[in-house]
């Protein structure tokens, strides 16, 4: 009885906490604004990881291009001034985009995990 009361408040604890740490590192609703957002605006990835690929492919139906340089993105902003550059701030160095003339307009925040900002040409 001991072995099942265990498995009880292990099983009722688990259904709890599951959710807060799914919620914490959960790109859905961030997806979902970028979703929104490329209503208006196509979107360029800017030194994208496997994890923003894979979401946009599978929660969005997204396969944005992506760029790996500065210069590259600033060119790919220049030729479409709509598009707008989603850029994992959290874990690069933006300096040379701001250098390049970009300039942050949104950012998404996954508590504890990534930040995603949106970048346009600055007018």
């Amino acid at each position: 009885t001991a072995v099942l009361a265990l498995n009880v408040t292990m099983l009722v604890t688990w259904r709890g906490v599951f959710p807060q740490i799914d919620r914490q590192q959960d790109l859905t609703l961030t997806i979902r604004a970028l979703v929104e957002v490329t209503q208006t605006h196509p979107l360029l990835l800017y030194r994208p990881d496997e994890t923003i690929i894979a979401q946009l492919d599978y929660l969005a139906d997204l396969r944005p291009p992506a760029v790996v340089t500065p210069v590259a993105a600033k060119a790919a902003l220049l030729i479409e001034p709509n598009r707008l550059l989603l850029v994992r701030v959290d874990r690069q160095d933006v300096t040379p985009l701001s250098e390049l003339g970009l300039r942050e307009v949104q950012v998404f925040e996954i508590p504890h995990r990534h930040t995603y900002a949106l970048y346009r040409i600055a007018p």
